[in-house]
């Protein structure tokens, strides 16, 4: 017995280290570098936007990387492979799938707006001068920059948004490091998931098989 209640108090003490972890995205866009990082801690994939490879990243040192195009051809094969298996078609009736619309989005909503409040900006830093095309185009991009000053002080003097009235243009650099606690991000998505009307959603996925004419 005393073995048992040591083993779980084992587990549940890696859970509660498990979620005092925290999901981690980082963007760094820079003349000469240009990945984006995703994972728990410092353990995730780093993905080199401009050298199309891909990254494990275990505990900040890199594992494996692999190439994109490589990734790209095993995907296309295995949905070539997937394809050719015939199914039988299947109908989703617009009645149902308009009757689970306002419920879905709330719920997506909801979460959405609850993991942005729940999120922690770790780093913001950069400069971008940058202009859309049409001046009205920047015009709209730079007063979302304002309202987002407004909307976050603690940002204000750290990034620095210049617009390009005269064309397209992009150059700059930017470091972005956003992340969530892993029990905040658990108890969230169960909230969504029992706020979502999953067994509509369920029976709308699987539809139901045509009747042959």
């Amino acid at each position: 017995m005393s073995n048992f209640v040591i083993i779980l108090s084992a587990a549940f003490f890696m859970l509660a280290i498990a979620t005092l972890i925290r999901l981690r995205v980082k963007l760094d866009l820079y003349p000469n570098v240009k990945t984006l990082f995703a994972g728990l801690g410092r353990t995730g994939i780093r993905i080199d936007i401009t050298g199309k490879t891909r990254a494990f990243v275990f505990a900040g040192r890199t594992i494996k990387t692999f190439s994109t195009d490589d990734i790209a051809k095993k995907s296309v094969e295995k949905t070539a492979k997937i394809s050719k298996k015939v199914k039988p078609k299947r109908q989703r009736p617009l009645k149902k799938i308009l009757a689970v619309v306002p419920t879905t989005l709330k719920a997506l909503s909801n979460y959405t707006y609850s993991i942005l409040k729940s999120a922690a900006i770790e780093e913001f830093d950069g400069e971008i001068n940058a202009g859309f095309g049409p001046p009205h185009i920047t015009g709209a991009a730079f007063g979302f920059y304002q309202a987002t000053l407004a909307g976050i002080p603690g940002i204000a003097g750290r990034f620095k948004y210049i617009p390009d009235w005269n064309g397209l243009s992009f150059q700059g650099q930017l470091r972005l490091s956003v992340s969530i606690p892993l029990y905040r991000l658990l108890f969230k998505t169960m909230l969504m998931l029992w706020q979502l009307p999953l067994r509509e959603l369920l029976k709308l996925a699987i539809g139901t098989k045509k009747a042959q004419s």
